[in-house]
């Protein structure tokens, strides 16, 4: 999966401390297709709107990520999630 995700230049987003011990990571970075990252995000909000009547534990996930954040930091984590 990762040599898929560095071959199209969807890599996650990430900031470094000026120490360089810790890291963010802050989504999906604006580096690869612009297409693709657009079907990733149509994907994932498809995910989002389907969970809400499943029982699985992305469902879970999901639906408990949304009643903390809104629903497009939602959408972005489904489609920035490996």
């Amino acid at each position: 999966m990762q040599d898929l995700v560095t071959a199209t230049g969807v890599n996650r987003a990430s900031l470094v401390s000026c120490l360089g011990n810790t890291r963010a990571a802050i989504g999906i970075s604006k580096c690869g297709d612009r297409h693709l990252r657009t079907l990733l995000i149509h994907g994932a909000r498809a995910v989002v709107r389907t969970s809400r009547a499943r029982d699985d534990a992305q469902s879970y996930w999901i639906r408990d990520l949304e009643a903390r954040r809104g629903a497009a930091k939602i959408i972005v984590s489904v489609a920035n999630k490996d």
